[in-house]
């Protein structure tokens, strides 16, 4: 298994490019290394995990684009392999296993190979799921302990699929009722106590607590929950394509809830239940509020479980084979869309993503169009400021301050509504104007002169390089 999970993601892990997104989480990690407190010195809009996982790569072994790509080779090759485990312990089938697995890297690794806090989460994820199997076997209370710790790190990884989580556990010990259920509760909750203990206490130590409760106010509740910043639609246009696109998006559902219908008429398969709940709930927490092709492809890349529990349970032969077909077509899809679709959704097919960007901080292969705008770049950022030199990037791609090894003079990464937060632009004016920041990358689409941050740019810098993406300047 663990062969086949490394040589198929062989060709994708180090491949495609993109400034906003996966900068966001090279970013963060570059703060903490340069002494930055995540929420205190920094907003972000997650729970941190992921920056602290990363941030610890970097020190071992040097901060990079590569770095982190070879990170996530590592903990996707994990997670194939704990899938692969948990179908096999369900249906006692190797070949259902293999099935799940490549199922996962046909949608995951290969559509999101960066570091993504949903990848991690995940992960973590499906230790928690296979502790909860594997503690109705042998040695419970370890067990039931592991996946208090393991369902702590999903929480810390991204809050929403530790909440989705926490729901699966409680769904699982309500089910499961045995005369030991009270200890196996409290050694559950003795693992998630520890977590969070430590984590509570390391927030208390660095001073930022409060900052921590108010990021998360400020971007969850406020921006996403309350004011639906980032909502996007889900029921497509009334259409058989719009129909055939909105089914697809609810695959995920279909799926795993005709998986749990099948376990509930089987008595002795109702332990296995974590497994197909732990996909439907991941992805009714997952899925909104942004229902497009990037927060979907996680989503789908576990649905080889269920469709694995289905096909070991159902006793109509051509139901089974339906379930084998709909699973090798949604591999086929997986792997056909990795390659020629827009990777990342928004970027160049990774088919065409062959040059390769020979930066200390890159070492990975884009498309020319970035290919051309970083190297253009380059000798003019060198020329006009030193490395840790502040520069300013608007409105959202910390890439460049990472691959530029240059600082962000704001507390934010996304500068602007839509992203998480419409940042204060007269306190971003004040800081460029205090910090006297040199150089900016402006987004060549952004030329609205009704936003303040534009206008003072406009004002007060010139054009070095223009780019039909992003443009350079200097100040006056």
């Amino acid at each position: 298994m663990t062969a086949i999970s490394f040589l198929s993601q062989l060709y994708f892990f180090n491949r495609g490019f993109t400034t906003h997104d996966e900068g966001n989480m090279l970013h963060a990690a570059q703060r903490i290394l340069d002494g930055n407190v995540v929420y205190k010195d920094f907003m972000f809009p997650y729970t941190p995990g992921i920056v602290f996982v990363l941030a610890a790569f970097f020190k071992l072994f040097g901060e990079s684009i590569l770095t982190g790509r070879v990170l996530m080779l590592i903990i996707n090759t994990l997670t194939s392999i704990v899938i692969y485990k948990i179908t096999h312990i369900v249906t006692k089938r190797p070949h259902l296993g293999y099935f799940a697995a490549l199922l996962f890297l046909s949608w995951g690794p290969t559509h999101i190979n960066f570091p993504w806090h949903s990848m991690f989460a995940i992960f973590s994820g499906v230790l928690t799921v296979l502790c909860l199997l594997l503690a109705t076997k042998n040695n419970p209370q370890k067990y039931y302990f592991l996946s208090g710790l393991t369902t702590f790190l999903t929480f810390l990884f991204k809050q929403n699929f530790g909440a989705a989580l926490l729901l699966v556990n409680v769904i699982f010990f309500l089910i499961n009722k045995n005369r030991a259920r009270k200890k196996a509760i409290l050694s559950h909750l003795l693992g998630l106590a520890v977590l969070t203990l430590i984590f509570e206490t390391y927030l208390i130590n660095i001073g930022s607590l409060v900052a921590f409760i108010d990021n998360f106010y400020q971007i969850t509740i406020r921006e996403i929950v309350i004011k639906g910043s980032l909502t996007t639609p889900f029921i497509y246009e009334y259409s058989l394509i719009g129909l055939a696109k909105t089914i697809f998006y609810l695959m995920p559902a279909i799926i795993s809830t005709f998986s749990i219908i099948i376990l509930f008429t089987k008595s002795r398969s109702k332990v296995f239940l974590p497994v197909s709940l732990f996909v439907l709930l991941f992805y009714i927490f997952g899925i909104r509020p942004i229902a497009d092709y990037v927060h979907l492809s996680p989503l789908l890349s576990l649905v080889g479980m269920p469709i694995a529990l289905t096909i070991n349970y159902l006793l109509n032969s051509g139901l089974i084979i339906l379930s084998y077909l709909l699973g090798l077509a949604l591999i086929g899809t997986g792997f056909y869309t990795a390659f020629y679709k827009g990777y990342y959704k928004w970027e160049t097919p990774l088919i065409r993503q062959n040059v390769y960007l020979n930066l200390p901080r890159a070492r990975i292969f884009t498309d020319r169009k970035y290919s051309k705008i970083v190297t253009a770049f380059l000798p003019h950022i060198e020329i006009h400021s030193d490395k840790n030199d502040y520069i300013f990037v608007y409105k959202y791609a910390p890439m460049f301050y990472f691959l530029y090894e240059r600082k962000n003079p704001t507390e934010f990464f996304s500068t602007g509504r839509g992203v998480f937060i419409d940042a204060p632009k007269n306190k971003i004016i004040n800081q460029l104007e205090k910090k006297d920041i040199k150089l900016v990358i402006l987004q060549a689409y952004e030329t609205d002169t009704k936003d303040k941050i534009i206008n003072y740019v406009l004002e007060n810098y010139t054009s070095l390089v223009q780019t039909p993406d992003y443009t350079l300047l200097k100040r006056n």
